[in-house]
């Protein structure tokens, strides 16, 4: 029997984050005949431990200190280092190098505006952020408009696309017939479009519109929307939670212009609820089922359009369900599994 490739995946795969998500996901669908996967776990976590499946590194308290320990340790471990949260880069570039341990990388969203403020305020300087990204073997896009715009704005240089997956079998799909509810979801609202999800809530007073996610102190959804009947704040929510609710809802909004590809996408995705997007990060390249707008009124038109014909609605519901089938782990796990192969040392 050959022998399995050690996989260090550098997140904390019992904390709800798109790169600890994606993580926990590569950490259950990888062939576990070829791959050894490891991970990181936070002393406190919302999702269950997978130390039964996988090796773990614990980070406890304070973790600010510790996290350079864990990183070490699952360095230290692996064949191959994949490492996407960006987190206490030098050290893990300085590991990597002195190990000789081949590393890769995904970029998951367009580093300018808002996002290139963000980045700035974590590296520094733009040679931090540069000297981050060509430090890896091998860096990734999670889609070919985020590798376009990252290469003109940075002279990034990407050695092909990697996209993220989901778990359909996670969520109850059914098609959508009539428009009477909306979701928007975000670990931040803030950054989210909360404001102008509100003014949506005002303009269609006889839809429900939900929130699941918090405003981390930047917004209080409960309280800026407590004068309008017809939104429903639910928090932070688990797996179980978020099925449930997303049973009774027949269409998700995302009104921010500064995303990736999000996952909340393809998670609506399959559950039948088509999405309602801006085109700002290159949605037009994948979705398939939903609708992407230029403009704020554009997304009152498209609303307007599902509730006069529900038809439409249904048309989206049942082309959302093939798009989750379409990046279904199953499928876009192989791709990893080929990244993972090429860096064998």
């Amino acid at each position: 029997m050959a022998k399995r490739q050690k996989v260090f995946l550098g997140a904390y795969v019992n904390s709800i984050n798109a790169q600890n998500l994606n993580c926990r996901a590569l950490a259950l669908h990888l062939d576990s005949k070829r791959f050894k996967c490891s991970a990181m776990e936070l002393q406190t976590g919302e999702l269950s431990s997978l130390s039964g499946s996988i090796k773990i590194f614990k980070v406890c308290w304070p973790h600010r200190l510790n996290k350079y320990t864990s990183y070490l340790r699952g360095i230290l471990w692996a064949d191959v280092v994949y490492l996407p949260k960006r987190e206490v880069s030098r050290w893990c570039r300085f590991l990597c190098w002195l190990f000789k341990k081949p590393s890769f990388s995904t970029m998951e969203s367009v580093d300018e505006g808002a996002n290139w403020d963000k980045q700035l305020k974590k590296f520094g300087n733009k040679i931090a952020y540069l000297r981050h990204y060509k430090g890896f073997n091998k860096l990734f896009a999670i889609s070919k408009f985020i590798s376009n715009k990252n290469a003109d704005l940075h002279e990034i240089s990407f050695d092909g696309l990697l996209p993220l997956g989901v778990d359909s079998t996670s969520f109850d799909s059914n098609i959508k017939k009539e428009l009477q509810s909306v979701i928007l979801i975000g670990n931040n609202l803030y950054y989210k479009g909360w404001r102008f999800y509100l003014q949506l809530a005002t303009a269609f007073p006889t839809i429900t519109f939900h929130v699941v996610g918090s405003g981390v102190g930047l917004v209080d959804p409960k309280k800026e929307s407590q004068h309008l009947n017809n939104v429903v704040c639910h928090g932070r929510c688990t797996h179980h939670e978020l099925n449930e609710i997303l049973k009774t809802v027949d269409l998700h909004i995302l009104p921010s212009r500064n995303e990736g590809f999000p996952k909340v996408v393809l998670e609506c995705a399959a559950a039948g609820i088509p999405s309602l997007l801006f085109s700002d990060y290159g949605a037009k390249e994948w979705m398939e089922g939903g609708f992407v707008v230029e403009k704020n009124e554009e997304m009152k038109q498209i609303i307007n359009l599902l509730l006069q014909d529900p038809n439409r609605l249904c048309q989206a519901s049942s082309q959302s369900i093939l798009l989750a089938e379409k990046y279904d782990w199953k499928h876009v796990v192989k791709h990893w599994e080929e990244v993972l192969s090429s860096l064998s040392p």
